[in-house]
């Protein structure tokens, strides 16, 4: 697929620009392990998508929104976020400028106040995709199926005809707007032109 290649290579750009600096910020060194795992992420997404392992690349579209999640930790957090994070302490334990813990929720909140189209799509991706995290009736719905006489069988769904096609583009186009959004957001607040 050209798309992973093109994500690939655009991420790899990204971090090699940031390691030829002589020296890092604190925000920068914040930002690599984001990057690195955001090519993980696309390594991941890819093998199991083309595996036909569409439930458990669910997952992987769930840590591509967890990465953008982290990244606005940053910006709405106390000054003494880096430190807080460095020193072990759990995000969403932390507050924002705001007083508000940084839970998912809140700054999801946040990037509504900033975006709400984007808001509106990270915010669906983010509830389907959390049901695939702990076990939930996504599990349930994508293994049985009503046959013609309202019959009840399992569709242990193991290759791409056992899912439907528009589910499928669903979770491409879902990984690969979600993987364009970050590296958009990455560049910005790493005032990079690349």
């Amino acid at each position: 697929m050209n798309k992973k290649k093109d994500l690939l290579e655009t991420y790899s750009d990204l971090l090699s620009k940031i390691q030829e600096k002589k020296s890092l910020s604190i925000f920068e060194s914040f930002l690599i392990p984001i990057i690195a795992r955001t090519i993980q992420n696309i390594h991941s997404f890819y093998l199991l998508y083309n595996n036909a392992l569409y439930d458990n690349s669910v997952v992987i579209i769930r840590l591509q929104i967890d990465n953008i999640i982290r990244m606005t930790a940053y910006e709405y957090s106390n000054n003494n976020f880096i430190d807080d994070f460095l020193a072990g302490k759990q995000i969403n334990k932390m507050k924002m400028k705001d007083g508000r813990r940084m839970t998912d929720r809140n700054l999801l909140n946040k990037i509504e106040e900033n975006d709400r189209g984007i808001y509106i799509l990270i915010n669906s991706f983010y509830k389907k995709s959390s049901d695939y995290i702990h076990y939930s009736l996504s599990h349930i719905k994508s293994t049985f199926r009503k046959g013609d006489n309202n019959e009840i069988y399992a569709n242990i769904p193991i290759n791409k005809k056992d899912f439907i096609k528009e589910d499928r583009e669903e979770l491409l186009n879902a990984f690969n707007f979600l993987s364009d959004y970050l590296y958009v957001e990455l560049k910005s607040k790493l005032k990079m032109n690349l």
